[in-house]
Order: structure tokens, then C-alpha cells, then sequence
């Protein structure tokens, strides 16, 4: 608690723009791909490693400066009021839900008690705020938060704003098609399996939510 409450002090003496991330599964190769895209664009914090409890997230906030333009924060839970906890030290201005899964079912009973947790992330997001949201997922599919702007991504979602269509795929990368906003273009990662073609669209979303162009955006997924 108290570093928690030291945390969100000194949170206050800086502006960064400040993503949160948050899921089941997948929390951390978002976060990285986040960084990938925002630091291409500007000097960018984030979590090192999976440091995303109420420890590890303080003590990524204590690493904020004057030049620090972007945070990612990865922000993990094993019970209700941990993710609410680390948004009043993160104060975060745009959240990713990765997927609801079946992790820490032993303490919170069900799927739907676990995407309560999660949304704890949305209801720290001001008004307007981007959230964006795996449409794959069954129970992501069904949250609709009007105050928010929610912004969907999938691979099988007809309706998600940002999709994927997988071209070819090598042990160490993936070839896509990305498809957002009318147009679409050819992207590149460094490994394989849809799961992390669903979180570079996250993280791609996220950059052009910040206003960064997708051209810059998906030439920093290549990293």
C-alpha cells in the first residue's frame, strides 16, 4: 500500500502518455510491442520483464523523468481491486485488454468475475479514453462501455476496426496483411502464431490512437 500510495505521488510530477495493459494471457508481448511502436516515436518507459503487482509497478513509476513521453505499464491481478489499485498509482490515459482467460479462476470463481477485475482498468480511464479490446474474445465481445472510446481488434471479429489477415508464417516471423481505417498494408513479426499477430494489432492501435502514422507504426512491429 505504501508503494502504491508513493507511486501515485510521484506519478503526479510528470505527463507522460500512459497505456495500460492488462489480460488473462499475452499482458507482456503487448507491452513490448507497445514499446516497439512508441518508441520509435519518442523516449518511452515500460515494465521490464512481467514486474506488474503492486511492487513491480511502483518501481516502474519511480523510473519516470522530465523526457519520458510514453509509458506502457503492464498490470496483472490475482484478486478484485488489484488492477483499481495499480490505476491510482499508473493513472493510465488508454488501456488494452488482452483476452479473459482462466487465469486465477481459483480465486475469483469464474471468467465473468475475472473480466469484472479486468474492466477495473476501464473504469480508471477518464472519459473519451481509447480502450481497446480483443473482439475474438467471447466475453471482451460483449462488453460495450459508452463513456469510452472502444476500439476493437480480431482476427475473426467481422466487426473489429483493426484486423489481420495472415499471409505466410516461419518459425521466426509472420507475414500479414493489416487491415485498419479503409486501407490496408503489409506487416512483418518476429514470431509465429496468431496470438501474437492479435497483440501487435493492439499495439498498433494503440500507436494511432497517440497519433502516430501507421506507416511508423508497423515498420516498428518488424522490432
Amino acid at each position: 500500500l505504501a508503494m502504491i500510495r508513493m507511486a501515485s505521488n510521484y506519478r503526479t510530477l510528470f505527463s507522460p502518455l500512459m497505456i495500460g495493459v492488462t489480460g488473462s494471457v499475452g499482458k507482456t508481448t503487448t507491452k513490448e510491442f507497445c514499446y516497439a511502436v512508441l518508441s520509435a516515436f519518442g523516449n518511452t518507459l515500460k515494465t521490464e520483464g512481467n514486474q506488474n503487482n503492486e511492487i513491480g509497478l511502483p518501481n516502474t513509476l519511480f523510473r519516470l523523468e522530465d523526457t519520458t513521453q510514453y509509458a506502457v505499464v503492464e498490470m496483472g491481478m490475482s484478486a478484485p481491486n488489484e488492477i483499481k489499485d495499480l490505476c491510482y498509482a499508473a493513472k493510465p490515459m488508454m488501456g488494452i485488454i488482452t483476452n479473459i482467460g482462466v487465469s486465477h479462476i481459483e480465486h475469483l470463481g469464474s471468467r465473468e468475475n475475472i473480466l469484472k477485475a479486468k474492466l477495473e482498468l476501464a473504469d480508471a480511464l477518464p472519459d473519451g479514453a481509447t480502450l481497446l479490446l480483443c473482439d475474438d474474445n467471447d466475453l471482451l465481445h460483449t462488453v460495450d462501455i459508452p463513456r469510452l472510446h472502444v476500439v476493437r481488434y480480431g482476427l475473426n471479429s467481422p466487426r473489429a476496426e483493426i484486423k489481420a489477415t495472415i499471409v505466410s508464417a516461419t518459425p521466426l516471423s509472420t507475414n500479414f496483411m493489416l487491415h485498419a481505417e479503409g486501407q490496408s498494408w503489409r506487416a512483418t513479426i518476429p514470431g509465429t502464431g496468431e496470438h501474437l499477430v492479435l497483440n501487435a494489432l493492439a499495439a498498433f492501435g494503440a500507436g494511432r490512437a497517440m497519433g502516430i502514422m501507421a506507416e511508423t507504426a508497423i515498420e516498428a512491429l518488424k522490432n
